[in-house]
């Protein structure tokens, strides 16, 4: 059996996480199942329903109007906008910020973890919404 690591340079299939609601998408030569648009402002893709729920009716109306299809200006996207703020950024921000006040280091954090709770299963339940 063959195995590959790393990249596959023939494979059409192309994936991103949306940074406004974190879904996953996966699709063939950039296609996927729901529309989305590219913010050129942060260079993310995002779910076009995302950026249109952020919206009041006055930029939705200024937003149908727009040339671009497939691409929109950090004034409509919101993670530019700060309207929303994706789970990666507010874990940096925990990590590079909060903990640093605190004295703690990842390490730190990691075996507090780990004194809690016995199992992944069980990190899984405490973190539960």
């Amino acid at each position: 059996m063959k195995v590959r690591n790393g990249f596959v340079s023939n494979s059409s299939a192309s994936s991103f996480v949306c940074g406004v609601c974190g879904g996953i998408e996966v699709g063939r030569d950039g296609e996927y199942d729901v529309e989305t648009v590219y913010c050129t402002g942060c260079d993310e893709t995002v779910h076009l329903e995302c950026v249109t729920n952020f919206m009041d009716d006055a930029e939705k109306e200024d937003f149908a109007e727009r040339d671009e299809q497939y691409e929109i200006d950090s004034k409509y996207c919101p993670l530019c906008q700060l309207k929303a703020i994706s789970s990666d950024d507010i874990l940096k921000y925990i990590f590079k910020y909060i903990l640093k006040e605190k004295g703690m280091r990842e390490k730190e954090v990691v075996d507090e973890i780990r004194s809690k709770v016995k199992s992944f299963k069980e990190l899984k339940e405490l973190l539960r919404d």
